[in-house]
């Protein structure tokens, strides 16, 4: 089920992406408002 690996890759990949994106979007939101 070679298929299968591939798209839990994609998912792991994709989870990992949006993880660090969010993470950063939050620690900029958060230094925003320390700021004010």
């Amino acid at each position: 089920h070679t298929d299968d690996i591939a798209a839990n890759d994609l998912f792991i990949l994709t989870v990992t992406f949006i993880t660090q994106f969010w993470e950063q979007r939050t620690q900029l939101l958060v230094d925003y408002f320390v700021k004010m």
